[in-house]
């Protein structure tokens, strides 16, 4: 059986109330004795622990590729485009011309500029590197190490 995400979420928020601070249900009952309660700062501190680990969890478990890869395990990742404009949320070159790119781990780019023999690289559309000499294992290497610097913790 496939569980969604909202259910997910909605069962993890649920045990940790439950578990932490003894809160039966979260569906309002419109009754200051049934919504309100007195508790611990030790148990909110518990409590937001175990939703954020759970929120841990489930980021590992829907988006596995953002885990510490190896260069290696990174550049399996490549796949080709024909046209990285769209995906990168820009039209640069002129009308026709196509802007091919290889993207690794769905947030990096290498677009290759044919007319001018040059990369550009760039890391979730941020920031942009220009390098002309650079070979495709050399810009892999930039990508990759500096990929992390963009990752959540």
């Amino acid at each position: 059986m496939n569980v969604t995400p909202e259910v997910k979420k909605a069962v993890a928020i649920s045990d940790a109330a439950s578990t932490h601070l003894g809160i039966a249900t979260l569906t309002l009952r419109n009754r200051d004795s049934l919504d309100f309660y007195d508790l611990s700062v030790a148990n909110i501190k518990r409590a937001l622990e175990a939703a954020f680990e759970a929120g841990q969890r489930y980021e590992r478990e829907a988006n596995p590729w953002k885990r510490q890869l190896t260069l290696e395990e990174f550049r399996a990742t490549k796949r080709e485009v024909e046209d990285a404009q769209e995906a990168l949320g820009f039209l640069c070159l002129p009308d026709g011309e196509l802007m091919p790119a290889y993207v690794y781990a769905d947030s990096c780019y290498v677009c290759l500029l044919e007319a001018e023999g040059e990369y550009l690289v760039t890391i979730e559309n941020r920031e942009w590197l220009r390098k002309g000499e650079s070979g495709l294992a050399e810009l892999e290497e930039i990508l990759y190490s500096n990929w992390y610097v963009f990752q959540p913790a």
